[in-house]
């Protein structure tokens, strides 16, 4: 079975539009999505391809005191990352299709979070 049947056929119009436009990031994560597809539809056990999606914790801070919440009883010190971790992150994973930001903090009162590309 060729490669191109395995593929799902949006995501195979999808290469072809970035084909035609010579995006090379499109198809780069495109055939990231395919192989992480080829590879857990064949169970496999080692992956070549890269994560498609990345959670990531850029603070720890919160200006609330929720009584349910179970970080008031964290050691850890409170802050935030820096730019260039987080860009530094996402660029270590180039066939990432999204990103996520939060965890036990609120990532809005990080100090640049509008300055940060997702």
């Amino acid at each position: 079975m060729n490669m191109i049947a395995l593929i799902d056929p949006v995501m195979f119009k999808l290469f072809l539009i970035a084909l035609r436009k010579n995006h090379i990031k499109v198809l780069y994560k495109l055939g990231n999505l395919a192989l992480n597809w080829y590879e857990c539809k064949k169970r496999k056990i080692e992956l070549r391809s890269y994560p498609l999606k990345l959670y990531i914790e850029i603070g720890n801070i919160c200006n609330l005191h929720c009584k349910m919440c179970l970080r008031q009883w964290f050691k850890r010190k409170e802050g935030v990352m820096s730019i260039d971790q987080i860009s530094y992150i996402i660029e270590q994973n180039p066939g990432l299709i999204g990103v996520g930001v939060g965890g036990w903090g609120e990532p809005l009162l990080h100090p640049h979070s509008s300055e940060i590309d997702y």
